[in-house]
């Protein structure tokens, strides 16, 4: 969802004196309006008093500066400079979508026990291309290279964590929690695919026990990813000899060799208690 964006400045700024506290209400709401519809910046007539208007605050907006008179409302002034253009916006939108798309099938990968795939080379040129479009983008205009003003873009695991806090509780810092999840899942298992596979799956049907459906879910990715138990050698048994003739192995009890010899059978159970003597 895209943000109206206001400068710091701009509480001071001669056009907001100018045009005073109860026109700056509207100019709010009603960038707030053209940022949620993506209206580039245009405000039909219709909406001045949904948006709790009068014509009189809207034509303080237009001697300020702020807004522009056109065919069937107002337009606000710069727009295209100062928000993200609605072609802007939907291509965001659709590059958080393939960027959702690939880490569910990284997810499924992962819960199959298959490697995941590398980036193809569209991915690859995509990525690229958005970057450097941005840049040229930043160098164009003067903006700063910090990111504009909007909702922060956190990971899923971001997500699940400000989800799962109890509102009237004190919770540990995020950090905390994450290591904590990372520890039930144990190393292998990759916390942001595993989160975004299960938003995927309960993002809008939430369990009625959600803090235990999402440990439950990284107990079982711990076993998925846990390694398969080394096999144990079978142990031998030893073979029984003969205590006299200790290289002939014997599994009766005459000695082969002894009985060649004619050599009475020697009594095992009196040699063993006279050497345990």
């Amino acid at each position: 969802m895209p943000w109206f964006r206001v400068d710091d400045d701009f509480a001071l700024h001669p056009k907001a004196i100018a045009a005073g506290n109860n026109a700056l209400g509207l100019w709010v709401r009603a960038g707030a309006y053209a940022a949620q519809y993506l209206t580039e910046g245009f405000v039909p007539a219709g909406m001045l008093p949904v948006l709790g208007g009068r014509p009189k605050d809207a034509e303080a907006l237009v001697k300020a500066g702020l807004w522009r008179k056109t065919a069937g409302g107002w337009r606000f002034h710069q727009w295209e400079e100062r928000q993200p253009t609605k072609a802007q916006v939907e291509a965001d939108r659709a590059a958080a979508a393939e960027r959702q798309r690939r880490a569910r099938d990284k997810a499924r990968q992962a819960r199959q026990g298959r490697p995941p795939q590398p980036p193809t080379d569209e991915d690859v040129t995509r990525d690229v291309t958005r970057d450097v479009t941005d840049d040229v983008t930043r160098d164009m205009t003067g903006d700063s290279r910090s990111p504009r003003p909007g909702p922060a873009r956190p990971g899923y695991v971001l997500t699940l964590v400000s989800r799962l806090a109890a509102p009237d509780a004190h919770e540990p810092p995020p950090a905390e929690v994450i290591a904590s999840w990372q520890e039930i899942a144990g190393p292998r298992v990759d916390l942001e695919a595993e989160a975004g596979a299960y938003l995927a799956r309960f993002g809008d049907r939430p369990p009625r026990d959600e803090r235990g459906a999402w440990l439950g879910w990284l107990r079982k990715a711990a076993e998925r990813t846990a390694p398969a138990p080394a096999d144990r050698p079978t142990p031998v048994p030893a073979t029984p000899t003969c205590p006299i003739h200790p290289e002939h192995p014997t599994r009766s009890k005459a000695c082969p060799a002894c009985t060649r010899e004619k050599t009475p059978a020697p009594n095992l159970r009196a040699l063993i208690a006279e050497e345990a003597s």
